[in-house]
């Protein structure tokens, strides 16, 4: 397979940059050694896209400060020039490429994603390449940022949703074949794939109830950037208003931090202080099995036959053999193929334009 030359990849770079900025005041773009050091090319090949950006009237550069977006340049004519056939990506193979981006190619869930992923491009004869970011955000906006020059279509799983960059913006508005695993971006027509959480958690609620449990706590890690717990917890809470059970926010427990959970006892603390508590979900499964591993250290049966996990790492719950857990399956497989499915679709028909949808895979719920 023939890569496309790294200057042609910074290049189209430069330009990406020029159609955010334009009508920026005095832009600056990366200086020649800023672009050294991120794109491991030689000096002389920036200097020669730059000079290049200049002859062609998009940059003007003034010896000793740097480089200038032109101000000639408007934002409507520097999208025009990106969406030039010739011009709008690179490529690496006569093949369709699809990028992946994940946080972590160790967990069995993100490993059942790109397994599902790999069933619909093998289907439609398609590539993968795939970047794993360690749950680091810059490298997760790095990888999108290189992968999108020579991709026909990408994936993200990203590690949450708030502050995201000019990065997504961009290819969404450009309708670049595109979707988001288990969160979204407002605001613009990115697709979203993710289980059906809401529907999760209420039947696991439901199911509480009907045991006559009605102090069911509710345990999980802040909501605020993370679309999959937020409807996670909608979905407990629209339980307990259907069967007109009290909400208590003294056992809804959604603002720890790892550290307290892991290392500051605040789940064992937070049973002891509340013995009314008859039943418990867990909306991660680590917090999930941590709950469990406390309980089997208590011999709290009863309670341990009441507690319910939101299941992301199963294979994790060999650890807990003691007892037979209750747990929420994600049909990980499934979401992979499906968010393939709709960037291959976005790609093969792109007259019709992109729109934003959530699309909710239903989740299997082993309670007995």
């Amino acid at each position: 397979m023939k890569r496309t030359p790294l200057y042609d990849q910074l290049k189209l770079y430069l330009k990406q940059l020029i159609a955010d900025n334009a009508e920026t005041d005095g832009y600056a773009l990366p200086s020649e050694s800023q672009l050294v050091h991120s794109f491991s090319v030689s000096r002389i090949t920036a200097k020669r896209a730059l000079d290049d950006l200049a002859a062609e009237g998009l940059v003007v550069r003034v010896k000793g400060r740097g480089s200038y977006i032109s101000p000639e340049i408007t934002r409507q004519k520097a999208i025009a020039l990106l969406n030039q056939p010739d011009k709008a990506k690179s490529k690496i193979t006569t093949k369709n490429v699809l990028s992946v981006v994940v946080p972590d190619v160790t967990s069995r869930y993100y490993i059942n994603i790109i397994s599902g992923i790999f069933e619909c491009t093998e289907k439609h004869d398609w590539l993968v390449q795939l970047a794993n970011t360690n749950v680091q955000r810059e490298r997760e906006i790095e990888a999108i940022r290189k992968m999108r020059l020579y991709s026909d279509g990408m994936i993200i799983c990203p590690i949450d949703y708030k502050n995201y960059e000019i990065d997504m913006i961009r290819l969404s508005l450009r309708n670049f074949p595109f979707c988001f695993i288990d969160n979204n971006l407002l605001d613009t027509n990115i697709p979203c794939v993710l289980s059906d959480n809401i529907d999760a958690m209420y039947k696991a609620t439901t199911y509480l109830i009907d045991k006559g449990k009605r102090n069911i706590a509710y345990i999980t890690l802040p909501e605020t950037n993370d679309l999959s717990l937020q409807e996670r917890l909608k979905g407990y809470l629209q339980a307990l208003e259907d069967r007109e059970i009290e909400r208590n926010d003294d056992i809804i427990k959604n603002s720890w931090t790892h550290i307290d959970i892991f290392v500051n006892y605040a789940i064992e603390n937070f049973l002891s202080e509340h013995r009314e508590i008859d039943g418990i979900i867990t909306s991660i499964c680590g917090i999930g099995i941590k709950t469990a591993q406390i309980l089997i250290a208590r011999d709290d049966k009863e309670l341990l036959d009441n507690l319910i996990i939101f299941d992301d790492e199963f294979d994790k719950l060999i650890d807990l053999l003691l007892f037979r857990p209750k747990f929420i399956r994600q049909d990980a497989r499934r979401i992979g193929y499906t968010a393939a499915e709709i960037a291959i679709k976005q790609h093969d028909t792109p007259d019709n334009g992109i729109r934003q949808t959530i699309v909710r895979i239903p989740t299997e719920q082993h309670f007995d």
